[in-house]
Protein backbone atom coordinates (compact mmCIF):
# COMPACT_ATOMS: atom_id res chain seq x y z
CA UNK A 1 0.00 0.00 0.00
CA UNK A 2 1.15 3.55 -0.96
CA UNK A 3 2.06 6.58 1.54
CA UNK A 4 -1.01 7.83 -0.84
CA UNK A 5 -3.40 5.17 -0.98
CA UNK A 6 -3.41 4.88 3.23
CA UNK A 7 -3.60 8.57 3.62
CA UNK A 8 -7.12 8.74 1.14
CA UNK A 9 -8.32 5.17 3.48
CA UNK A 10 -7.66 7.43 6.39
CA UNK A 11 -9.36 10.11 5.16
CA UNK A 12 -12.12 8.12 3.88
CA UNK A 13 -12.87 6.05 7.32
CA UNK A 14 -12.45 9.40 9.21
CA UNK A 15 -15.94 10.73 7.77
CA UNK A 16 -16.09 12.09 4.77
CA UNK A 17 -19.83 11.05 4.74
CA UNK A 18 -22.89 13.31 3.61
CA UNK A 19 -23.71 15.70 6.45
CA UNK A 20 -25.33 14.16 9.26
CA UNK A 21 -28.82 15.62 9.86
CA UNK A 22 -29.19 18.21 12.27
CA UNK A 23 -29.65 17.11 16.41
CA UNK A 24 -32.55 16.54 18.16
CA UNK A 25 -32.28 19.32 20.48
CA UNK A 26 -35.68 18.12 22.68
CA UNK A 27 -34.20 15.53 24.67
CA UNK A 28 -31.00 17.78 25.75
CA UNK A 29 -31.61 21.48 26.73
CA UNK A 30 -28.62 23.43 27.73
CA UNK A 31 -27.65 24.71 31.30
CA UNK A 32 -29.03 28.32 31.09
CA UNK A 33 -27.74 30.76 33.49
CA UNK A 34 -30.10 31.18 36.12
CA UNK A 35 -29.00 33.95 38.42
CA UNK A 36 -26.22 31.97 40.21
CA UNK A 37 -23.18 33.85 41.20
CA UNK A 38 -19.79 32.47 42.85
CA UNK A 39 -19.05 34.93 44.97
CA UNK A 40 -15.26 35.33 46.23
CA UNK A 41 -15.09 38.15 49.33
CA UNK A 42 -11.53 39.53 49.79
CA UNK A 43 -10.10 38.96 53.51
CA UNK A 44 -8.13 41.86 52.67
CA UNK A 45 -8.60 45.19 51.15
CA UNK A 46 -6.56 44.47 47.96
CA UNK A 47 -6.24 40.63 46.40
CA UNK A 48 -2.95 39.07 47.22
CA UNK A 49 -3.82 36.65 44.33
CA UNK A 50 -5.39 36.68 41.14
CA UNK A 51 -8.72 34.55 40.30
CA UNK A 52 -8.86 33.80 36.77
CA UNK A 53 -10.85 31.14 34.35
CA UNK A 54 -8.39 27.77 34.07
CA UNK A 55 -6.76 28.47 30.59
CA UNK A 56 -7.08 25.37 27.59
CA UNK A 57 -3.44 24.85 27.31
CA UNK A 58 -0.58 22.72 29.42
CA UNK A 59 2.82 22.84 28.57
CA UNK A 60 3.22 19.20 28.87
CA UNK A 61 0.36 18.49 25.95
CA UNK A 62 2.08 21.27 24.00
CA UNK A 63 5.13 19.77 24.23
CA UNK A 64 3.66 16.37 22.43
CA UNK A 65 4.43 15.87 19.31
CA UNK A 66 2.41 17.82 16.52
CA UNK A 67 0.87 18.86 19.82
CA UNK A 68 -0.90 15.43 19.78
CA UNK A 69 -2.05 15.60 23.11
CA UNK A 70 -4.51 18.29 22.12
CA UNK A 71 -6.73 15.96 20.23
CA UNK A 72 -8.00 14.55 23.44
CA UNK A 73 -11.21 17.05 23.94
CA UNK A 74 -12.11 15.62 27.71
CA UNK A 75 -8.91 16.75 28.54
CA UNK A 76 -9.27 20.08 27.29
CA UNK A 77 -12.90 20.57 28.94
CA UNK A 78 -11.32 19.12 32.22
CA UNK A 79 -8.58 21.79 31.86
CA UNK A 80 -11.01 24.94 31.48
CA UNK A 81 -13.06 23.65 34.13
CA UNK A 82 -13.03 25.77 36.85
CA UNK A 83 -11.26 28.79 37.76
CA UNK A 84 -7.22 29.46 39.37
CA UNK A 85 -5.94 31.01 42.36
CA UNK A 86 -2.31 32.26 41.41
CA UNK A 87 0.43 32.05 43.86
CA UNK A 88 1.58 35.58 44.67
CA UNK A 89 5.54 35.21 45.49
CA UNK A 90 8.16 33.01 43.90
CA UNK A 91 9.45 30.25 46.57
CA UNK A 92 11.61 26.97 46.79
CA UNK A 93 10.34 24.26 49.30
CA UNK A 94 11.82 21.24 50.66
CA UNK A 95 10.37 18.59 53.15
CA UNK A 96 13.50 17.02 54.96
CA UNK A 97 11.05 14.21 55.70
CA UNK A 98 10.06 14.77 59.27
CA UNK A 99 6.16 14.94 60.67
CA UNK A 100 7.49 18.83 62.59
CA UNK A 101 6.78 22.16 60.93
CA UNK A 102 10.11 22.67 61.04
CA UNK A 103 10.75 19.57 58.81
CA UNK A 104 9.20 21.80 55.58
CA UNK A 105 11.45 24.50 54.67
CA UNK A 106 10.50 27.56 52.65
CA UNK A 107 13.25 29.47 51.34
CA UNK A 108 11.89 33.03 49.25
CA UNK A 109 12.62 33.78 45.90
CA UNK A 110 11.15 37.49 45.97
CA UNK A 111 14.08 39.57 44.24
CA UNK A 112 13.61 42.18 48.04
CA UNK A 113 14.28 38.69 49.79
CA UNK A 114 10.87 38.69 51.64
CA UNK A 115 8.97 35.95 52.88
CA UNK A 116 6.79 34.15 50.35
CA UNK A 117 3.19 35.29 51.36
CA UNK A 118 0.12 32.69 52.10
CA UNK A 119 1.76 29.65 52.10
CA UNK A 120 3.54 27.83 54.97
CA UNK A 121 4.23 24.19 55.80
CA UNK A 122 2.14 24.34 59.98
CA UNK A 123 0.73 20.94 59.32
CA UNK A 124 4.29 18.95 58.92
CA UNK A 125 4.38 15.95 57.58
CA UNK A 126 5.47 17.43 54.29
CA UNK A 127 2.22 19.56 53.60
CA UNK A 128 2.15 22.71 51.83
CA UNK A 129 0.12 24.72 52.78
CA UNK A 130 -1.47 28.05 51.08
CA UNK A 131 -3.66 30.75 53.07
CA UNK A 132 -6.78 31.39 50.76
CA UNK A 133 -7.33 34.95 51.21
CA UNK A 134 -11.05 34.77 49.99
CA UNK A 135 -14.03 33.83 51.84
CA UNK A 136 -15.94 31.92 48.87
CA UNK A 137 -20.30 32.01 48.23
CA UNK A 138 -22.38 29.67 46.46
CA UNK A 139 -25.39 29.65 45.93
CA UNK A 140 -27.66 28.04 48.32
CA UNK A 141 -27.18 24.06 48.20
CA UNK A 142 -23.95 24.37 46.39
CA UNK A 143 -20.69 23.34 47.74
CA UNK A 144 -17.37 24.35 46.19
CA UNK A 145 -14.63 21.57 44.85
CA UNK A 146 -10.98 22.70 45.88
CA UNK A 147 -8.31 20.64 44.06
CA UNK A 148 -5.32 21.60 42.47
CA UNK A 149 -4.92 22.60 39.05
CA UNK A 150 -6.35 19.70 36.58
CA UNK A 151 -3.78 18.03 33.93
CA UNK A 152 -0.85 19.83 35.46
CA UNK A 153 1.46 17.27 37.10
CA UNK A 154 4.31 18.74 39.38
CA UNK A 155 7.32 16.65 40.32
CA UNK A 156 7.41 15.37 44.05
CA UNK A 157 4.14 17.15 45.06
CA UNK A 158 0.57 16.04 44.80
CA UNK A 159 -2.24 18.88 45.24
CA UNK A 160 -4.74 17.76 48.07
CA UNK A 161 -8.54 17.96 46.96
CA UNK A 162 -11.25 18.76 49.80
CA UNK A 163 -15.08 19.47 49.36
CA UNK A 164 -16.43 23.27 51.16
CA UNK A 165 -20.11 23.58 51.82
CA UNK A 166 -19.48 27.22 51.06
CA UNK A 167 -23.00 27.98 50.97
CA UNK A 168 -22.92 28.70 54.66
CA UNK A 169 -19.47 28.42 56.17
CA UNK A 170 -18.33 31.82 57.64
CA UNK A 171 -14.75 30.00 57.55
CA UNK A 172 -11.87 30.10 54.72
CA UNK A 173 -9.93 27.20 54.19
CA UNK A 174 -6.70 26.24 53.07
CA UNK A 175 -5.22 24.56 49.94
CA UNK A 176 -3.09 21.78 50.79
CA UNK A 177 -0.21 19.51 48.57
CA UNK A 178 1.63 17.09 49.85
CA UNK A 179 5.85 16.29 49.29
CA UNK A 180 6.13 13.35 48.21
CA UNK A 181 9.78 13.11 47.75
CA UNK A 182 11.89 14.21 50.57
CA UNK A 183 14.77 15.89 50.00
CA UNK A 184 13.93 17.03 46.67
CA UNK A 185 13.12 21.09 45.91
CA UNK A 186 10.27 21.94 44.74
CA UNK A 187 9.87 25.73 43.21
CA UNK A 188 6.73 27.28 42.67
CA UNK A 189 6.99 30.79 41.00
CA UNK A 190 4.89 34.03 40.82
CA UNK A 191 1.36 33.49 39.12
CA UNK A 192 1.44 29.88 38.94
CA UNK A 193 -2.02 27.99 39.82
CA UNK A 194 -1.78 26.76 43.16
CA UNK A 195 -5.61 26.01 43.62
CA UNK A 196 -8.44 25.30 41.34
CA UNK A 197 -12.30 26.01 42.43
CA UNK A 198 -15.63 24.95 41.14
CA UNK A 199 -18.97 24.66 42.34
CA UNK A 200 -21.35 21.60 42.92
CA UNK A 201 -24.54 20.95 43.57
CA UNK A 202 -24.92 18.98 46.98
CA UNK A 203 -26.44 15.77 46.95
CA UNK A 204 -26.06 15.69 42.94
CA UNK A 205 -23.58 12.37 42.89
CA UNK A 206 -26.17 10.80 45.83
CA UNK A 207 -28.92 11.10 43.43
CA UNK A 208 -27.68 9.02 41.52
CA UNK A 209 -28.75 5.49 40.91
CA UNK A 210 -26.22 2.78 39.46
CA UNK A 211 -26.76 -0.16 37.23
CA UNK A 212 -24.89 -2.49 35.53
CA UNK A 213 -26.24 -4.28 31.84
CA UNK A 214 -24.85 -6.66 29.42
CA UNK A 215 -24.26 -3.88 26.29
CA UNK A 216 -26.37 -6.96 24.33
CA UNK A 217 -29.42 -5.34 25.86
CA UNK A 218 -29.60 -2.66 23.79
CA UNK A 219 -29.15 -3.28 20.08
CA UNK A 220 -28.89 0.08 18.63
CA UNK A 221 -25.79 1.36 21.21
CA UNK A 222 -24.46 -2.59 20.24
CA UNK A 223 -24.47 -1.67 16.77
CA UNK A 224 -22.80 2.28 17.55
CA UNK A 225 -19.89 0.63 19.64
CA UNK A 226 -19.41 -2.09 17.15
CA UNK A 227 -18.82 0.35 14.40
CA UNK A 228 -17.04 2.26 16.11
CA UNK A 229 -14.83 0.17 17.35
CA UNK A 230 -14.73 -1.17 13.74
CA UNK A 231 -13.38 1.97 12.69
CA UNK A 232 -10.73 2.67 15.22
CA UNK A 233 -9.25 -1.01 14.75
CA UNK A 234 -8.95 0.18 11.22
CA UNK A 235 -7.29 3.65 11.50
CA UNK A 236 -5.02 1.86 14.55
CA UNK A 237 -3.91 -0.60 11.60
CA UNK A 238 -3.03 1.84 9.19
CA UNK A 239 -0.89 4.05 11.55
CA UNK A 240 0.83 1.21 12.86
CA UNK A 241 1.72 0.39 8.70
CA UNK A 242 2.36 4.09 8.18
CA UNK A 243 4.91 4.27 11.00
CA UNK A 244 6.99 0.97 9.69
CA UNK A 245 6.74 2.66 6.02
CA UNK A 246 6.82 5.43 6.54
CA UNK A 247 7.95 7.16 9.87
CA UNK A 248 5.96 9.01 12.72
CA UNK A 249 5.64 12.57 10.67
CA UNK A 250 3.32 10.38 8.13
CA UNK A 251 1.76 8.56 10.57
CA UNK A 252 0.73 11.75 12.30
CA UNK A 253 -0.55 13.26 8.95
CA UNK A 254 -3.15 10.27 8.68
CA UNK A 255 -5.19 11.65 11.56
CA UNK A 256 -7.28 10.59 13.97
CA UNK A 257 -10.87 9.35 15.13
CA UNK A 258 -12.33 12.85 15.07
CA UNK A 259 -15.99 11.57 15.67
CA UNK A 260 -16.34 12.39 20.15
CA UNK A 261 -14.57 15.76 18.98
CA UNK A 262 -17.00 16.57 16.60
CA UNK A 263 -20.07 15.32 18.47
CA UNK A 264 -20.77 12.26 15.97
CA UNK A 265 -20.57 8.54 15.41
CA UNK A 266 -18.89 6.73 12.76
CA UNK A 267 -23.10 6.19 11.52
CA UNK A 268 -23.30 9.86 10.92
CA UNK A 269 -25.26 10.69 13.99
CA UNK A 270 -24.77 13.65 15.72
CA UNK A 271 -25.07 15.08 19.23
CA UNK A 272 -27.67 16.48 20.71
CA UNK A 273 -25.42 18.94 22.79
CA UNK A 274 -22.05 19.15 22.59
CA UNK A 275 -19.29 20.80 23.51
CA UNK A 276 -15.87 21.61 22.74
CA UNK A 277 -15.26 24.60 24.67
CA UNK A 278 -16.43 26.26 27.74
CA UNK A 279 -16.55 30.19 28.56
CA UNK A 280 -16.36 30.92 31.79
CA UNK A 281 -17.21 34.06 33.50
CA UNK A 282 -14.02 35.92 35.00
CA UNK A 283 -13.44 37.52 37.91
CA UNK A 284 -13.59 41.31 38.20
CA UNK A 285 -9.98 42.60 38.25
CA UNK A 286 -8.82 44.47 41.35
CA UNK A 287 -5.07 45.23 40.60
CA UNK A 288 -3.56 41.46 41.20
CA UNK A 289 -1.68 39.75 38.45
CA UNK A 290 -3.72 37.79 36.15
CA UNK A 291 -1.78 37.78 32.58
CA UNK A 292 1.35 35.71 33.43
CA UNK A 293 -0.16 32.51 33.91
CA UNK A 294 -3.73 33.49 31.65
CA UNK A 295 -3.15 35.01 28.55
CA UNK A 296 -7.05 35.84 28.58
CA UNK A 297 -7.16 37.49 31.77
CA UNK A 298 -5.72 41.04 30.46
CA UNK A 299 -9.26 41.05 28.38
CA UNK A 300 -11.97 40.24 31.12
CA UNK A 301 -14.38 39.44 28.02
CA UNK A 302 -12.12 37.02 26.02
CA UNK A 303 -13.19 32.94 26.45
CA UNK A 304 -10.92 30.49 27.00
CA UNK A 305 -8.77 29.44 24.31
CA UNK A 306 -10.70 26.92 21.91
CA UNK A 307 -8.81 23.14 21.26
CA UNK A 308 -7.84 23.92 18.10
CA UNK A 309 -3.92 23.77 17.61
CA UNK A 310 -1.82 27.08 18.56
CA UNK A 311 -0.69 26.87 15.35
CA UNK A 312 -3.51 27.85 13.39
CA UNK A 313 -3.94 24.06 12.10
CA UNK A 314 -7.55 22.58 11.69
CA UNK A 315 -9.13 21.96 14.73
CA UNK A 316 -7.61 18.83 16.22
CA UNK A 317 -9.92 15.42 16.50
CA UNK A 318 -10.30 12.99 19.27
CA UNK A 319 -7.51 10.73 19.90
CA UNK A 320 -9.66 8.28 21.40
CA UNK A 321 -6.80 7.22 24.04
CA UNK A 322 -8.62 8.83 26.86
CA UNK A 323 -11.12 6.42 26.55
CA UNK A 324 -13.78 9.13 27.83
CA UNK A 325 -15.52 8.72 24.79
Amino acid sequence: MTQGEIVAEQRSANGATEPPAAPDHSAYEPVAKQGNVLTAYRLERKSVCALVPAPTPRDWMLATRRKNANRCLPLLIANQSGWWLLNPDPFEVIWTGGSTANHVRIRSLREDGKEPRLVNGHFGYGVLTWQVPYLFRTPPGWNLVVRGPTNRPKDGIVALDGVVETDWAVATFTMNWKITRPNHPIRFDADEPFCMVFPQRRGELEAFDTSVRDISEDPELTRQFNAWQQSRERITGQTLVAQRMFGHEVADELGFQRHYFMGTSPGGATAPVHQQKLSLCPFPHDGARTDAANPHAANPHATPASSAPQNGATPPADDGNSGRG
